[in-house]
């Protein structure tokens, strides 16, 4: 059952839809890649066990698992995009440039690079349908943000 932000999270989309609509006049003309990204992140955001966002905007997230302890796992990009950053690949490891700084990981190791040193996570990132997930917290301390979570240690806010 979605949750009331989960209804307003789909409305913004569908109003979207529909303004794009009322604009083409016979209706809306995105390619099949556009419909079926739509479909997909909408399918991504229900089916997450957690919520995470970062200014009202939502962060694609998954749990992962360290020492039989849930880690709040989140996506790359997605990350990316909500807070301003970029995201590099170069021989195999992910890189994200944010106000200057510069973090790195090799998919399955346990060991990031921050402005070159090293930081070793308690999750190794991982690979989830051609998407890249890193732990939450050491990307969000090491970039000077705070993570806060809601009672329901569902929904986790980045500030």
């Amino acid at each position: 059952m979605a949750k009331v932000e989960d209804k307003k999270i789909i409305e913004t989309y569908v109003k979207k839809i529909r303004l794009a609509a009322r604009f083409t006049g016979d209706g809306i003309h995105l390619r099949q890649a556009g419909y079926d990204l739509l479909a997909d992140n909408i399918r991504r955001y229900l089916e997450s066990p957690v919520v995470v966002k970062y200014r009202g905007r939502l962060v694609f997230s998954r749990l992962g698992s360290s020492q039989g302890q849930p880690e709040v796992l989140v996506n790359l990009r997605s990350f990316a995009r909500a807070t301003g950053g970029t995201v590099q690949w170069s021989n195999g490891q992910a890189g994200l440039i944010k106000g200057g700084r510069g973090f790195s990981w090799t998919v399955g190791q346990k060991v990031a690079v921050l402005d070159g040193k090293e930081l070793v996570l308690d999750i190794p990132p991982a690979v989830v349908n051609n998407s890249l997930y890193v732990p939450l917290n050491p990307l969000a301390e090491a970039l000077g943000y705070t993570v806060n979570s809601a009672a329901d240690n569902k929904t986790f806010n980045i500030m």
